[in-house]
């Protein structure tokens, strides 16, 4: 049998315990619509923190046309840290919370739409990046939205509301924090509530905080969110969740190759909307068309 005729291999690897959706029913739409004709797949779960960029690594070193993420960022975070630089691609099937890089790359929330493009198995290269050398794919970021991460990790339900809830009452006790940064060269000193560090649009939930932002420029879009009156807080969400905010007087959007961030005290963080280690310096790097992945055919 020629090469061209051989069966692609891919692994799935769910997370059981990501966003709100069944995975078990997944795991049925997975078998109900691949196409074995043309596709070996093998389906596991991932059981600790990890485990989904050791069960990656190992299909790329065996070689494997693919792994799928079966979950939310923090998922395909671990599957796409062990398929950079590999022939291997990322596939995803969005079954998170806010699932913010699938809709950055119109990737179908519907289970068996998103089943049915990985047969397509339409390919592209993106781009990564590090902070502070952590890996991340989609966005990363500190301040409030780093201390949005963490409430959200805790809470006992998931979904829109709980996160829309969060943002809500952390608005009111919130303190911004004082930044010198150097982007591109310049060196500027200013207060921001928060920093966001952008290879894809938005954080999820339609929260599109950088609506330009492009994962094949070799560019990270840096969004600066300044403290506003809370009366303009709804003005301001309704630019976010309409692609607007970078039309906002408190959002200011710079892209860059790569940066530097100091605080004068440790300040909270985020990695793909998981809470990361708080630090008083962020260097962030951009590292392009790195990561093969599978998306929908244009």
């Amino acid at each position: 049998m020629t090469d061209t005729h051989r069966k692609k291999q891919i692994r799935f690897i769910i997370n059981p315990i990501s966003g709100v959706y069944s995975k078990k029913i997944v795991e049925r739409l997975i078998k109900r619509h691949i196409q074995t004709d043309i596709i070996a797949y093998e389906i596991v779960y991932s059981m600790y923190p990890g485990h989904a960029t050791e069960l990656s690594s190992e299909a790329a070193s065996e070689k494997f046309d693919a792994v799928v993420a079966v979950g939310g960022d923090g998922t395909i975070n671990e599957v796409a840290r062990a398929l950079k630089n590999t022939d291997t691609a990322l596939g995803i099937i969005p079954a998170g919370s806010g699932n913010g890089l699938a809709r950055g790359l119109n990737i179908p929330l519907r289970k068996a739409a998103a089943v049915r493009m990985i047969n397509d198995f339409n390919t592209t290269k993106m781009d990564t990046a590090t902070i502070n050398n952590t890996f991340f794919v989609n966005i990363a970021g500190i301040g409030f939205d780093a201390e949005v991460a963490k409430l959200f990790e805790i809470v006992s339900k998931r979904g829109f509301w709980p996160y829309f809830n969060i943002i809500f009452r952390k608005f009111f006790n919130f303190k911004p924090h004082t930044f010198t940064l150097v982007v591109n060269g310049k060196r500027e000193v200013r207060k921001c509530m928060m920093i966001s560090f952008a290879n894809a649009s938005q954080f999820g939930f339609q929260t599109i905080i950088a609506p330009h932002a492009r994962v094949d420029d070799g560019l990270i879009d840096v969004c600066r969110l300044s403290m506003l009156p809370w009366y303009k807080v709804p003005g301001l969400l309704l630019r976010i969740y309409t692609k607007g905010a970078d039309k906002s007087p408190y959002i200011d959007i710079e892209k860059a190759a790569s940066l530097e961030v100091y605080a004068h005290d440790k300040v909270p963080a985020h990695i793909d909307g998981d809470p990361a280690a708080p630090a008083k310096k962020f260097t962030v790097k951009v590292f392009r068309k790195n990561l093969k992945i599978i998306v929908p055919e244009l």
